[in-house]
């Protein structure tokens, strides 16, 4: 039996503009447009170049999708904040960003400053502490934007309701934030000029595990006829699964962080369990029919590919089920960089031991081989 994961690494070797720094260019020239701005003329930010598409299917958006975008972007703290954090970047010229670690970032220090507070005999400011403690600059950073330009606070003072207001406006701007890169995967990316990889094809897959929100899978290498069936049957979106249809409300699609709590915590802290990943795949109910195909035969040897995932930690639990049940585990890699974060990844799901008796020569179960069919990202592959 042979399973397939994919991540978003599928995608982007399919010529898809997936990643999530081409997702915050779209939005940040959606904004510019939004407000009347003439993008052409826009000369400081990396994805100028594609402002010609950008403005294609601007011109061309029905007025409800256009109010969509517009909700869903204006004011909201996480695009703030990833702009801010990319911006950085490219100073550096790192011409990456990646949502959930910097959401980590956030939600941990804002969580920093909650115990902080808990652990004061009185409600007192901790505004000189965070002037003095660097760790506490990004929330000190966003209450400031929120206070200055969104009018959501007086005064600037840290209290515990302070910061439950705070997780609170995170937690829907995030669930905007989810949405609006829902409506940019399903209106804007074009997936009918995707070709067949050879490789993929060979695998011949019984079953799909998707970590992607796409159908890239299901529109390039799967009958059209058969689409209903190989979706209910062999297919596990595991983070959701996009749809165009949907709305902020019934949006499935999971993006958040691993846990990073640890000992008695882990059970009894539930402060911020809504932006973890394993809550929310529990909440928004993507499941995990992924278990039923390895329970499916005990006879039977699995032969597991993973293709364009960066081995995560934060899916770190489903990896291990995976390597644990798979007579075989072949991981697919772009770069020798990408290999060696593989390789460290790995160490912190399954442990340093087990990963060497897996790669040894006598009884290799974990295969490492470059992939030969990387393309480069094509913007026309956007409407």
């Amino acid at each position: 039996m042979n399973i397939l994961v994919i991540g978003n690494g599928f995608d982007v070797a399919h010529g898809l503009p997936t990643k999530y720094q081409r997702f915050l260019g779209f939005v940040y020239y959606f904004g510019l447009y939004a407000k009347g701005f003439n993008i052409n003329d826009v000369l400081d930010y990396e994805h100028k170049n594609n402002s010609k598409y950008y403005i294609k299917y601007f011109e061309k958006l029905k007025d409800e999708i256009k109010k969509e975008y517009t909700d869903l972007i204006n004011n909201n703290i996480w695009f703030e904040h990833f702009t801010n954090v990319y911006k950085e970047k490219l100073k550096n010229k790192q011409n990456w960003i990646d949502f959930e670690a910097e959401i980590s970032n956030v939600i941990q220090e804002l969580d920093r400053i909650r115990k902080h507070l808990l652990d004061l005999k009185s409600q007192d400011s901790i505004n000189s502490v965070a002037k003095i403690h660097t760790e506490y600059r990004i929330i000190v950073n966003l209450n400031e934007y929120l206070q200055e330009n969104c009018g959501r606070f007086d005064g600037f003072n840290f209290t515990l309701q302070r910061v439950a207001m705070i997780k609170n406006i995170l937690l829907n701007d995030l669930n905007s934030l989810t949405r609006c890169l829902e409506l940019y995967l399903t209106d804007f990316i074009e997936y009918d000029k995707c070709k067949k990889n050879k490789l993929i094809s060979d695998i011949d897959a019984d079953f799909l595990l998707n970590f992607n929100y796409t159908d890239t899978y299901l529109k390039t290498y799967v009958e059209s006829k058969r689409h209903g069936s190989f979706v209910t049957n062999k297919t596990n979106y595991i983070h959701g699964r996009a749809k165009k249809e949907n709305t902020i409300e019934n949006c499935d699609l999971v993006l958040g962080i691993e846990e990073y709590l640890e000992g008695d915590d882990r059970n009894k802290d539930n402060e911020y369990i809504e932006f973890k990943k394993f809550y929310q795949r529990i909440f928004k109910g993507t499941g995990s029919k992924y278990k039923t195909w390895l329970n499916r035969n005990k006879d039977e040897r699995i032969f597991t590919y993973i293709f364009g995932h960066s081995i995560a930690t934060t899916d770190g639990d489903i990896i291990k089920n995976l390597i644990e049940a798979s007579y075989k585990t072949t991981i697919y890699y772009h770069s020798k960089d990408a290999l060696h974060d593989i390789i460290l990844n790995l160490v912190q799901i399954i442990g340093v031991e087990e990963l060497i008796t897996r790669t040894s020569d006598d009884s290799r179960s974990i295969i490492f081989k470059p992939t030969p069919c990387y393309v480069t990202i094509d913007h026309r592959h956007q409407k």
